[in-house]
């Protein structure tokens, strides 16, 4: 499986971590490569973090390896071979519609997409 976190910010990362950590090739699509950078410098203070922890002592998976699950980009093209778009954006409805216009040019017809929103309803993301 090929998943996409779009937005690098603080739920966007929360994702892409949880993916990576159980081996999904995840991609972080951001249009701020230094969102991109806090997102990887996040991820990794995290994984240092859980691994200081008792209860996972017995972790499968090091830091490196999880963090090679994980490709950072500024390129909204690069997530058409993903068979899963998780969409973390600021709530802003005109930008959420306009990034799912054009995630709908770049991704095949069978690539799910999920949306990570507080304050929009999700009846009106879907038209």
């Amino acid at each position: 499986m090929n998943v996409a976190v779009i937005g690098a910010g603080v739920m966007g990362t929360g994702v892409a971590h949880n993916m990576a950590q159980y081996g999904i090739s995840t991609n972080v699509v951001d249009i701020s490569q230094s969102q991109l950078d806090k997102c990887r410098q996040m991820i990794e203070a995290n994984l240092r973090l859980y691994n200081y922890h008792p209860q996972h002592k017995k972790k499968t998976h090091s830091t490196a390896e999880i963090m090679e699950n994980i490709r950072f980009t500024t390129e909204l093209d690069d997530i058409v071979e993903c068979d899963l778009v998780i969409e973390n954006i600021t709530e802003d409805i005109e930008k959420k519609n306009a990034l799912y216009t054009r995630m709908n040019t770049i991704c095949g017809a069978s690539t799910v997409f999920g949306v990570n929103t507080s304050a929009i309803s999700i009846t009106a993301l879907s038209n």
